[in-house]
């Protein structure tokens, strides 16, 4: 009849139907110490049963895989996230040494320092070799002062129209006469 266990074995079976682990020994001991009540004919109440498993508390395997298996997951989940972020960083940090990428402040400094050459690069050609090439196709020396002043404020325009995009802009020496 339901509601009354015959003997000990038979309440342990009804335990491990209902998923908790329980070992013989174990309702052995525990009837023994009073912890699952007996009738006196040795039967036992499905009250008292449902009693034990609380006061002895009984854990069910598949709660507890569950539990750790979820504990387990997050954990892992969490090394995972580590790991691809560390991952990314050395990948980036390779791609560097392979000159893959550089700073944005070197970047910019070595832009800098190109614009600069070739700023100043034509300029002093043209002055070093003015004379030069004014007598070249018999030009008057005299005003190759003029000539290069006209020359460099034209140059300094013209590098500043096609640097206007990138915001750069080149300061050529101010004109002393026009």
């Amino acid at each position: 009849m339901k509601g009354i266990f015959k003997d000990r074995m038979a309440a342990m079976r009804y335990i491990r139907r209902q998923g908790y682990k329980i070992a013989k020994s174990k309702i052995y001991r525990d009837c023994d110490s009073g912890l699952l009540i007996m009738e006196a004919d040795g039967s036992i109440s499905q009250a008292a049963v449902d009693r034990y498993i609380i006061a002895a508390e009984l854990d069910r395997p598949a709660e507890q895989t569950i539990v750790a298996a979820a504990k387990s997951d997050q954990k892992q989940s969490e090394e995972i996230r580590q790991l691809c972020l560390k991952n990314e960083k050395l990948e980036h940090d390779l791609a560097v040494m392979r000159g893959k990428y550089i700073e944005k402040t070197a970047a910019e400094s070595d832009m800098a320092d190109l614009i600069a050459l070739f700023d100043a690069l034509p300029r002093h050609i043209l002055q070093l070799n003015l004379s030069r090439y004014l007598s070249a196709v018999k030009a008057d020396t005299i005003h190759a002062r003029k000539f290069f002043d006209m020359f460099d404020s034209d140059y300094t325009d013209a590098v500043n129209q096609i640097c206007d995009t990138g915001g750069i802009w080149v300061e050529g020496p101010e004109n002393e006469s026009a």
